[in-house]
Formats: structure tokens, C-alpha cells, sequence
């Protein structure tokens, strides 16, 4: 309650508005399950979307790192999407080997960039506008995921589902870009489901429009992540394999599998032919996070066990709940073609991410929808022993209701909400104030129309060049003026400036000005 409390003192009205407001709408979803289940699974996307914008609207400035990285190449696409530029022009050497500072920036697949890309383009630059899809990729979730629990078990086994993975906190806090890879792997998660879903419903009914859709989903899908994104094979080929063995079947699986290589191939020739350096480095880059530890993510074999507590849910018992639901699993009587296709597509990438040795906390967001659905169909067969000893279908419902009502409560889980937001960075409530004042300062200050402004000093710890750089068509470093570097600019016709800090403000504030070169 202590938690709680916090929320309701110190948050935004809006996003406290939006958040009570996504509550009560999970609530009306969950007493309408049973009676008029197609506006239950409706009212949950609209839950969902005011919950993902009042998780966004939470922080009104960029997080450390990669939040803002990607927001700056996204703005930078929209005056040449086949050119990723984290430097929009640089008249200072830059290190393509740096993720942080070069200037073709191909570190990440280009996909989800374009969405953010898109969305700056109609809303304008500000941070609300790059997690806007972010938002709706993950109300539009709930639909795949529902199908999935529908098709696997039954009709409320998928809406459970579905009303479970909107309350989670952690896809949440993803899309309001709090958490490394943030709004790439929310694009990820959301391809890679829908290949899924698309699979669940070709089995259903062999229609060859869910093949092309299958490979579509994972061509997006490697277009946002690279190869992770062919997961979807991993189970379709073992089904096929194992069950479907006949040449019609395996003509189906290599046609959907030429489309996805048909949409991600085009992408990776370009990078190819126009930045070869970039793209060998990254290429090479790439395959590294399997035999090293990149940028200190590491960790032993107990990392992904451990993992599931930030993932879903702190607990022993969290952790138990789902591996005896995979156990379950086996022995249910779910399809065995379904039954074959989840566990080969949760076990793997948990098998595959162990084993290689880079970690990330993010890497098992992809497995979500699947682990959401196993473990409320499975676990749903606990109240199929309580229907023995409870006879009043009344007496269910509210049961049913009061338990999945404290589910959600767990599940947003405000304690988190209150560490990940209000007393982030160690729990310094201090820090906060001063980004929020640092992007207002940068984002509504203004350089002289048709100066070319190369800016310095912009913050080391912080990175602040990168939301300069997203705010304003300009150059911005965060080291201090070195001397080669200032005849250089002056000759290239660049003015210079330079960020001074002011002390005395517990929000910290900044004083912009002209090098002196300039007055002489």
C-alpha cells in the first residue's frame, strides 16, 4: 500500500488518470468473461492502450541508453530511410567499430526504426511520439495472444491469457522505453508472436494465406532482430518433421520460409553494397554475443532461472508455476502438434540464450505470449477440481473474479513502478527532476536560424548529445573543444558552442554560448 500510495502522490494526473483508467477497464473485461466474451477481449485492448500510454507519459524524457539512441536514428531516417545515421552530419571523425558514436548507424535491424520514424513524422519530435508504437504494438497483442489460448485451449483460457500479458510489468515498462533494446524488442516480440499466431491458425485450417502471413511476420521479424527472428521455423520444421512428413507439407514450410527471406534479404544487400564496412563490423559484431561477454552482459547457466522473476514475477514460486506448467504440458492433452510446437519454441530460445555468452535481461521477452498461454491453460485445470467442491456457478464466477483482480494488482506491480520511475538511479529522487529539466531545457531551446552549430560539452555521463542531436539538426559531443578540432569547424563554416553547467539548482541548469572565436 506503501507503494501505492507513492503513485498516487507523485505521479502525473494524466498518466495516474490513464493507469486507474486501464485498471478499471481490466476489471469490466474480467467480470465479462463468460457473458459477452468478444467485448471482453475489446474492452482489453482499450485497457491496454491506456495502461501502455500511462506507463510512457510516466517519464517525459529519453532513458539511458538505448531509448534515446534509437529515438535519434529514427528522426535521422525520415530524410533517407535507406540510410541509418546516428551522426545526421558530422564534420568530426567518428568510429564505425562504436555503436555510440558513428555515424552509419546499422547496429540494429531497421523495422522498429521506421515505425518510430513514421510516428515522428506525423506527431512530431517529442518522446511521447517514439513510444507511440511501442504502445500499440503491445495493445494489439492481446488479439494474437487470445487466438493462441483459444485455438490451444479453449475461449477463456485465451482471454485469461491475454488479461494477463496486458497486466505484466515488465513488457510494459519495455514500451515506455525503461529497459535496454526497449521499443526494438517490444517491435520483436510483437513480429515474432504474430508468426506464431499465424502458425496456430494455418494448422487450424491449412489456408495458404496464414503460410504467406508466417513468412511475412518472421521477415518483419528478423527486419527488427536479426536471425532470432526465424523462431517460428524452429517449431513449424519440427512438426513438419515429425508429423507432416510428406512432400506437399514441406513445400509448404520452404514457401513460407522463401518469403521471410524474400522481405529480410533486400534490406542486408543494400547494407551490403552501400556501408560494407559498417555492415562486416556488425555482421561480425553480431555473432560475437555467442563465444563473448559484449558490453560486461554476462552471466552463469542460473542467469535465465533468474531472469523469469524480473520477467514476470519475483518468487520462488512464479518460477515454479511455469516450468510445472511445461511439465504439464507434455502429459495434457492439448494436440500434439500444438503440444510440440510450444515447447519447441519456449525451449529453445531459453536453451539458446544459455548457452551463448552474452545475457541480456530482454533476450526472453519473445516467449511471453507462449509461457502466458501454457501456464493459464495448464493452470486452468485447477479449477476444473474446484468446480468438485464448489457446485454454485455464482460462487465461481466471484471466486474466479476476487483471484484474478489480486493477479492483477500483483502483476502491474506498483513497487516496481515506484523504483523503475519515481526513485530511479539508486533511488535518488533528485536525478529525476534534473532529466526532466534537461529535456525540457534542451528541447524547447533555439540556435539562430541558418547557423551551422557544432555544440560541445553536452554531458559525458549522460550522453545528452543524443537528444541534442534528436531535438536539433545539429552536431553535438559530449567532450569538451579540442583545438584541431575548432579550425576545423571554422572552416567547414560550423558555429560553435559550448554547454556550461550552472550549480545552485537542485534541477541543475545550463547555460548555452557562442565561443568566443566568434566575438573576435
Amino acid at each position: 500500500m506503501k507503494h501505492l500510495g507513492l503513485l498516487i502522490n507523485e505521479l502525473n494526473p494524466t498518466s495516474l488518470g490513464l493507469l486507474f483508467s486501464g485498471f478499471l477497464l481490466v476489471f469490466l473485461a474480467i467480470i465479462t468473461i463468460g457473458r459477452k466474451k468478444n467485448w471482453s477481449i475489446s474492452i482489453l485492448f482499450v485497457a491496454s492502450i491506456c495502461l501502455g500510454f500511462g506507463f510512457a507519459l510516466i517519464d517525459p524524457f529519453f532513458h539511458i541508453w538505448d531509448e534515446q539512441y534509437h529515438a535519434l536514428v529514427a528522426k535521422n531516417l525520415l530524410a533517407n530511410p535507406l540510410e541509418p545515421r546516428l551522426f545526421l552530419h558530422s564534420p568530426l571523425n567518428t568510429d564505425y567499430t562504436d555503436w555510440t558514436r558513428n555515424e552509419v548507424w546499422l547496429h540494429k535491424q531497421p523495422l522498429s526504426l521506421w515505425q518510430i520514424a513514421l510516428s515522428i513524422g506525423i506527431f512530431g519530435k517529442s518522446v511521447l511520439a517514439v513510444r507511440i508504437p511501442s504502445i500499440l504494438f503491445h495493445a494489439l497483442l492481446v488479439f494474437p495472444i487470445y487466438r493462441m489460448g483459444k485455438l490451444v485451449y479453449n475461449q477463456k483460457s485465451g482471454i485469461i491469457a491475454a488479461i494477463i500479458f496486458t497486466l505484466l510489468n515488465y513488457p510494459l515498462e519495455l514500451a515506455a522505453g525503461v529497459f535496454t533494446a526497449d521499443h526494438v524488442d517490444v517491435s520483436f516480440l510483437f513480429y515474432i508472436t504474430l508468426s506464431g499466431w499465424a502458425w496456430f491458425e494455418y494448422q487450424d485450417s491449412k489456408s495458404k494465406k496464414w503460410l504467406v502471413l508466417i513468412g511475412v511476420f518472421s521477415g518483419f521479424a528478423v527486419l527488427t532482430k536479426w536471425l532470432v527472428g526465424l523462431l517460428v521455423y524452429a517449431g513449424f520444421g519440427l512438426v513438419t518433421l515429425l508429423y507432416d512428413f510428406r512432400k506437399k507439407n514441406m513445400l509448404d514450410l520452404f514457401s513460407a520460409l522463401l518469403i521471410t527471406v524474400l522481405i529480410a534479404a533486400p534490406w542486408q544487400l543494400n547494407c551490403w553494397i552501400n556501408f560494407p564496412s559498417e555492415f562486416a563490423h556488425e555482421m561480425a559484431y553480431n555473432s560475437k554475443h555467442l563465444f563473448e561477454v559484449i558490453e560486461d552482459h554476462g552471466g552463469d547457466w542460473r542467469f535465465y532461472w533468474d531472469n523469469i522473476s524480473l520477467i514476470y514475477k519475483s518468487g520462488l514460486i512464479i518460477q515454479l508455476v511455469i516450468v510445472l506448467s511445461l511439465i504439464s504440458l507434455i502429459f495434457s492433452s492439448v494436440n500434439l502438434r500444438h503440444k510440440l510446437f510450444l515447447l519447441t519454441t519456449i525451449f529453445f530460445p531459453y536453451l539458446f540464450f544459455s548457452i551463448a555468452a552474452t545475457k541480456m535481461d530482454s533476450f526472453l521477452v519473445i516467449v511471453i505470449p507462449l509461457v502466458t498461454v501454457v501456464v493459464v491453460g495448464e493452470t486452468s485445470k485447477l479449477s476444473n477440481l474446484i468446480s468438485l467442491f464448489v457446485r454454485s456457478a455464482k460462487l465461481k464466477t466471484i471466486a474466479r473474479t476476487v483471484f484474478l483482480v489480486y493477479i492483477s494488482f500483483v502483476l502491474i506491480n506498483p513497487k516496481k513502478i515506484v523504483q523503475n520511475h519515481l526513485f530511479a538511479e539508486d533511488f535518488d529522487p533528485t536525478h529525476r527532476l534534473q532529466r526532466i529539466a534537461i529535456n525540457e531545457f534542451i528541447s524547447t531551446y533555439a540556435f539562430p536560424e541558418n547557423e551551422k552549430v557544432a555544440l560541445f560539452n553536452a554531458d559525458m555521463q549522460l550522453r545528452k548529445n543524443i537528444v541534442w542531436m534528436f531535438y536539433k539538426d545539429i552536431a553535438a559531443y559530449n567532450h569538451r573543444l579540442y583545438g584541431e578540432d575548432k579550425w576545423k569547424l571554422l572552416d567547414d563554416g560550423y558555429t560553435i558552442y559550448i554547454v556550461k553547467e550552472l550549480e545552485g539548482s537542485e534541477t541543475t541548469k545550463y547555460l548555452v554560448e557562442k565561443h568566443p572565436v566568434h566575438n573576435e
